[in-house]
């Protein structure tokens, strides 16, 4: 068997060479794979004393289910593991980083509310192998991120352009399955004495001028893109918060639905999702100013989890734009 199967990401890149930017060729990037002691070196080197690192699905299961767990693959995650700890740096590992089985993309991926169990049965196989060592996990990268450019506008895989259900679908799925894989740990690997969370992603963003408007167009902004994930999961009451659900529920209905965008939790999933983290875990790139008039109206396709939100963003003049076009730097 091969070591490693394709991921979504593998498919879209094999079958359109110019979904890479510049057309680089990217089966070769970093090759920790094979230089993982060099790499380990220089972080020694530089002094690192955690690494935080993703494993891959496809390279663990090949199936992308248990039927069959690839040695290789865990062989070369326990030698990276080891090897950090012999030179002092502790592992941090990352169980889901957007590389999903094609297999499974081919079954539904994120709107299949099945992955919580694919994911369930993915990190059992990480916990059992790894968790003798490895003591802080984090289920899922920035799901905010993942939904909306995999499930919304199709700028990465699975390219999937469905800004109003599809958004909210995968964000609801991605909660699920993050609580499937806490559960999983306290249930079964609980003596290992680690801790679980995930990842979220937000900028900062300031209201562009004192109206009440762009204070409210702020406090939206948060809901949509950090309180979605992390409010079920923190807060006291647990689920969406009342912010995200009555905005989305208000442009479903002026778009004609008779039901919100934004499915709903039942009780029992509210109180699965609710509490299923250890510590608070945020990656932030950038700010932005955020306002919301008048000029909006004819800015956003409908529907969308942009027009649920209606808001615009914007940026002074003098800051720069870094290699990556959505991080901005004032000088």
């Amino acid at each position: 068997m091969e070591p490693r199967s394709w991921s979504m990401w593998d498919y879209h890149i094999k079958t359109d060479p110019q979904y890479i930017s510049d057309g680089f060729k990217y089966e070769v990037a970093a090759d920790s794979y094979n230089q993982y002691k060099r790499d380990v070196r220089l972080l020694k080197e530089l002094g690192v004393n955690v690494y935080r690192f993703s494993i891959s699905w496809p390279r663990i299961l090949p199936l992308g289910t248990p039927d069959y767990v690839n040695p290789e693959g865990i062989s070369y995650y326990n030698n990276l593991i080891d090897e950090l700890l012999d030179n002092g740096i502790t592992p941090m590992i990352t169980i889901y980083h957007w590389d999903l089985p094609l297999r499974l993309a081919e079954l539904g991926g994120w709107l299949n509310e099945d992955i919580a169990n694919w994911l369930g049965d993915y990190a059992r196989v990480a916990y059992q192998n790894f968790g003798d060592r490895v003591k802080t996990w984090l289920t899922i990268n920035e799901p905010f991120i993942h939904c909306s450019l995999g499930y919304a506008s199709g700028k990465h895989a699975p390219r999937i352009v469905s800004p109003g259900e599809g958004f909210y679908e995968c964000g609801r799925n991605v909660l699920l399955a993050h609580a499937r894989m806490y559960h999983i740990y306290y249930d079964e690997f609980k003596s290992q004495g680690g801790k679980v969370s995930l990842i979220f992603s937000s900028d900062m963003a300031f209201p562009l001028t004192d109206s009440r408007d762009d204070a409210e167009a702020v406090e939206d902004y948060f809901a949509f893109t950090l309180g979605q994930y992390a409010h079920p999961i923190f807060s006291p009451q647990g689920n969406y918060p009342q912010r995200l659900i009555y905005r989305v529920g208000n442009a479903s209905s002026a778009q004609g639905y008779k039901h919100s965008h934004l499915k709903p939790f039942t009780p029992e999933q509210i109180n699965y999702i609710r509490g299923t983290a250890d510590f608070f875990a945020l990656n932030s790139y950038s700010s932005y100013y955020i306002y919301r008039n008048d000029s909006l109206k004819e800015l956003f396709a409908t529907p969308s989890y942009e027009d649920d939100l209606y808001i615009g963003t914007y940026t002074e003049p003098q800051w720069t734009i870094e290699t990556s076009p959505w991080m901005y730097v004032s000088k």
